[in-house]
């Protein structure tokens, strides 16, 4: 149960932790905001359900009969009631209230009060019931005696006997870690002085008991004994001293005489071999005898009473499930159902994380490739150019291969990447055609047929590429008026449009051209190698927006 319950607590936290991730990756992702939204709602109803199937868990226990189903039967209970109870028990899970073991139910007793409707809650469920309690005292560790004495005394005060028909019976055990001394067989049990008899309801006097103990603990010394035993003993009865002392054993019988629960039997549990920390017990150890405890390397669980007692012949014993209604069949079949959903969203998340990878190596690799490119493969960089607008067009449209992937990295920043290639690949001329090998004579636009060798790269391309529209722009220098250059540099347009629409076969509508004359020189005007660069045709690819 304990387990099971850390189980569905670590269940929550990572549950949590991955509807916080989930809500904050939605932001990045508006285009399924909606069904992100959603799963986190879902994912929240199942963190309460798990919270309450926690809660009502406790509410109740199943109880077998060994035998006939008609006979009387009544399930074991023993409340851990007193300051210690929660050692038994997770401080940081509240609802930790029950323990299985040796077919008793154990169940935490937090407050007084809740004495009073756990009883309520199992009178609900069954008809015949045996109730009795342990009222557990860990003395070591506690800084002083006036610390212990306001913790028992805070007890006493809360009980009401008005709220209880009769007494419960109460075992009284006094823990503390003395010896080294374990049994062969099982090193990590205890050694216990006294009996814990769940079926002896006998009401007995505490100062009586505290004798027959003291009896029991002096034995030690008129047998031969081993010395770990005489130690153990000899710790044990200076405990009870100290308690006496200290006014702690008259504060304890005081509550037994004042409240409901009824004094049955005292019991003495040595599980450990010296204390944490040196405390109140210590230093009156130290008073007394001069020397203090040692202090043990390890902690221990304080371990629980096994009953030694039989039933009454009405009373049958019955096996106790460990799992509480009514969830039996039912607790790990919830939890079953947010582990899937937990995976489902981590599946998701590690599929994005490589999906935005991939995306980010893809783009980065065009960039590169492009950029490597040199300018004269232009099918090469066209056909990479192409690859980008598609890619781009798709991470607009948040185009991914599935829906429950997330766009980890923004858009815009992958958009920005493609984009600034293609922009730089629009503005940039396929062809610069000048006088170098493009020959227009001064004044003329006539296209000389020795230049037409230097348009086969650019016819080629043109054919390969039959889905492009062309775009020829005319230059020239700054000689001669405007209104003469204009018309110059449109007429050498249209002369290198008119031969490569002659090659290539293809209409006239394949081809945009303008003149532009002196504007956007290359180089300077000043110098005629400087005019013979202006003096140019540029090839390019028709944008809707140039």
């Amino acid at each position: 149960m304990k387990n099971f319950a850390a189980v569905k607590k670590w269940l929550i936290i990572m549950f949590a932790l991955l509807v916080l991730i989930q809500a904050g990756l939605a932001v990045y992702d508006k285009a399924h905001l909606f069904i992100w939204l959603s799963g986190l709602c879902i994912s929240l109803f199942i963190i309460a359900v798990i919270s309450a199937v926690r809660r009502r868990e406790h509410t109740g226990v199943t109880v077998h009969d060994d035998d006939e189903p008609d006979s009387t039967t009544a399930p074991e209970i023993v409340f851990i009631l007193g300051p210690y109870a929660r050692a038994w028990f997770s401080r940081q899970n509240e609802d930790d209230t029950l323990r299985f073991d040796n077919r008793i139910i154990w169940m935490l007793i937090n407050k007084p009060d809740d004495i009073y409707k756990q009883i309520e809650a199992i009178s609900r469920k069954h008809r015949h019931y045996q109730i009795s309690a342990i009222f557990p005292v860990l003395p070591d560790g506690n800084d002083s005696d006036t610390l212990l004495l306001n913790k028992l005394q805070g007890w006493k005060n809360s009980f009401s006997r008005n709220q209880f028909e009769q007494d419960i019976p109460c075992t009284l055990i006094i823990y503390s870690r003395l010896s080294s001394q374990r049994f062969a067989h099982d090193p990590d049990s205890a050694n216990w002085v006294g009996q814990f008899n769940l079926y002896d309801t006998k009401s007995r006097l505490l100062r009586d008991e505290i004798t027959v103990l003291r009896k029991e603990l002096n034995t030690v010394y008129l047998q031969p004994h081993a010395v770990a035993a005489q130690h153990r003993n000899a710790l044990a009865l200076a405990t009870l001293n100290w308690l006496d002392e200290a006014g702690l054993m008259t504060e304890i019988e005081s509550l037994f005489s004042e409240s409901v629960l009824s004094f049955t039997n005292l019991m003495f549990s040595d599980y450990g071999n010296g204390p944490t920390r040196h405390g109140a017990w210590s230093r009156w150890i130290q008073k007394k005898f001069t020397l203090l405890p040692r202090i043990s390397s390890y902690l221990t669980l304080p371990p629980l009473p096994i009953n030694t007692g039989e039933p009454p012949p009405h009373i049958r014993k019955q096996s106790v499930e460990m799992t509480p209604v009514p969830y039996q069949k039912l607790r790990y079949s919830l939890l079953f159902i947010p582990v899937l959903i937990a995976g489902a969203i981590a599946g998701s998340l590690l599929w994005s994380l490589d999906f935005n990878i991939q995306r980010t190596t893809t783009v980065n690799n065009l960039v590169a490739e492009f950029d490597a490119t040199p300018p004269n493969a232009l099918q090469q960089r066209v056909a990479i150019i192409q690859q980008m607008k598609k890619l781009s067009d798709a991470i607009a449209h948040h185009d991914k291969p599935y829906f429950f992937i997330i766009e980890l990295t923004p858009s815009g920043i992958f958009i920005s990447k493609l984009d600034k290639s293609i922009t730089e690949f629009s503005r940039s001329p396929l062809y610069v055609a000048h006088d170098k090998n493009i020959v227009f004579d001064i004044g003329s636009s006539q296209l000389k047929k020795e230049s037409t060798e230097y348009l086969m790269p650019v016819l080629t391309f043109i054919k390969q590429n039959p889905d492009l529209k062309i775009l020829i722009e005319g230059y020239t220098d700054n000689t001669g008026s405007d209104k003469i250059n204009i018309n110059l540099s449109l007429n050498r347009a249209e002369q290198v449009k008119h031969w490569l629409q002659e090659s290539s076969g293809f209409p006239d509508t394949h081809f945009v051209t303008r003149g532009l004359g002196a504007q956007n020189p290359i180089a300077d005007n000043d110098s005629q190698d400087g005019r013979e660069q202006n003096r140019r045709v540029e090839i390019k690819i028709y944008q809707e927006n140039q």
